[in-house]
Parts: C-alpha cells; structure tokens; sequence
C-alpha cells in the first residue's frame, strides 16, 4: 500500500470514529485536524485538499 492511500484509508476511520462523539466534541476535534492538516507539507496538504465533513 503506497503512503497516500494509507494516509487515505486513516483519515476515513478517524472521520468514521469521530462521528460517534457528540456534537461539541466533534467540532474541536475537526478543527485541530483542519489545523494539523494545515501545517504540514504540501504533499500532507493535496492529500486532504478535498477533505470534507459529514454532517
């Protein structure tokens, strides 16, 4: 499995995992993903460009 398919496939557990929290939880642990996600490289950064949040 190449790196951004793992990457990938984390990324969807993590937002499969988060839905079960409620809603105030889940809304910090969003925004500190959006800023993980924002200070790391561009490679880190067009993987999750897309990124987007079920409601």
């Amino acid at each position: 499995m190449e790196l951004s398919d793992a990457l990938r496939s984390l990324m969807n557990l993590f937002l499969e995992t988060i839905n079960g929290y409620g809603t105030e939880d889940t809304e910090i642990i969003k925004s500190k993903v959006v800023n993980w996600i924002a200070s790391q490289s561009r490679y880190i950064k067009g993987l999750f460009q897309n990124l987007c949040w079920e409601s």
